[in-house]
């Protein structure tokens, strides 16, 4: 079977799809499909051998960049059976209302409602947001989107709040949910130089600065890794604060295990998340986690069992809990030994993908 996936952001970028795409390009190719993405580049890409044919366009001033990614797309979709999009829907619209072949998308989030959060111009979460009146640019937007997922025989979500999202469109396509998945990972035995570690975007929604305000207020060790629109401004409130945190920027998928095996906690207070993939890759490695109360961190997580679970309106407890579990060896063992527990029995990459092959080839 030939296989076109698309993505908007591929490897060095950081962000649920560069991870997913290219680990389901690679797992396609392993059963013997043949396999091609198309993504827009990334900046500091070098190549590397992959399984799979790779075309990557250049991030161009944006309606030059939508040609180029829509006639690709178009002209290498006339050549597979079936195309994966985990980004670029707009831009593989066309090809599919043209060519009809057998299609799939996978959905993490609501862009417009992504793009107002760091623009600062709404403090609404992600569910209120779709109740709220938008502006007429929103709105055609949204149409648009909605428009090119009716595109797709079938949509899938890694949680099922994002299903209840997408049925708010008006989405006509049927919507499933397919939690993520990732590798377990072998113990690795560091020592330990980080009490705290986040890995991902510096966005608004991501709350990384009560992470900073709690690493200050606890004299707890902190790293971050990512990078985003907020970079500049959570590198100045750590400074005001005096924390403990340092700023490791964007790096590789080794690198960043090396990271979470050199950290106790992995913590992620987002207003939403889909699925996290940082989350699953901490668990997977054997860290506990303390996460918001979002959704998407609620169905992985266990209160108290395999990590915490922390009310953004009222923290404290939790982080009081936190503390004394880094100081009671036997209890952050439990933990540890249930956060790997968690991941194999629900969420391990090949299963996961597994079952995307499955409906791809139905």
């Amino acid at each position: 079977m030939k296989v076109l996936l698309t993505a908007g952001i591929y490897p060095p970028d950081i962000g649920g799809p560069a991870t997913f795409v290219p680990n389901l390009a690679e797992h396609l190719a392993d059963k013997g499909h043949e396999c091609e993405i198309i993504a827009l580049k990334p900046k500091g890409f070098s190549q590397k051998p992959t399984n799979y044919k790779l075309t990557l366009i250049p991030r161009h001033f944006l309606l030059l960049r939508f040609v180029k990614s829509t006639l690709s797309i178009l002209f290498k979709a006339a050549r597979t059976e079936t195309v994966f999009s985990n980004g670029l829907y707009l831009e593989s619209a066309p090809a599919l209302r043209i060519l009809r072949k057998r299609s799939l998308a996978k959905i993490v989030g609501d862009p417009i409602w992504e793009r107002e959060r760091n623009r600062g111009t709404t403090n609404l979460s992600l569910m209120e947001f779709q109740r709220a009146k938008l502006t007429l640019g929103n709105k055609v937007l949204r149409i648009a989107y909605k428009f090119a997922l009716n595109s797709y025989a079938l949509i899938i979500c890694p949680s099922e709040e994002l299903v209840e999202v997408l049925t708010s469109w008006g989405v006509s396509a049927p919507v499933i949910c397919i939690p993520n998945g990732v590798d377990i990972q072998s113990p690795i035995h560091l020592d330990k130089t980080y009490d705290l570690i986040y890995v991902g975007r510096l966005v608004k929604w991501k709350n990384v600065d009560q992470v900073i305000q709690i690493s200050a207020a606890n004299h707890l060790s902190t790293a971050i890794i990512g990078k985003g629109p907020l970079d500049m401004e959570l590198k100045t409130l750590s400074t005001s604060l005096n924390s403990n945190c340092s700023f490791l920027g964007e790096m590789s998928k080794d690198q960043v295990l090396r990271h979470l095996n050199k950290s106790k906690f992995f913590i992620l207070l987002s207003q939403y998340e889909g699925l996290s993939f940082a989350l699953l890759e901490a668990m997977s490695c054997g860290l506990p986690v303390i996460v918001s109360n979002a959704k998407g961190n609620t169905d992985v997580v266990t209160d108290s069992i395999d990590g915490l679970i922390v009310d953004l309106e009222n923290p404290e407890i939790k982080v009081i809990e936190l503390c004394e579990i880094l100081k009671d060896e036997s209890r952050y063992a439990q933990m540890s030994s249930q956060a790997r527990e968690t991941i194999a029995r629900k969420y391990e990459s090949r299963k996961i993908l597994d079952q995307y092959m499955n409906l791809m080839v139905s």
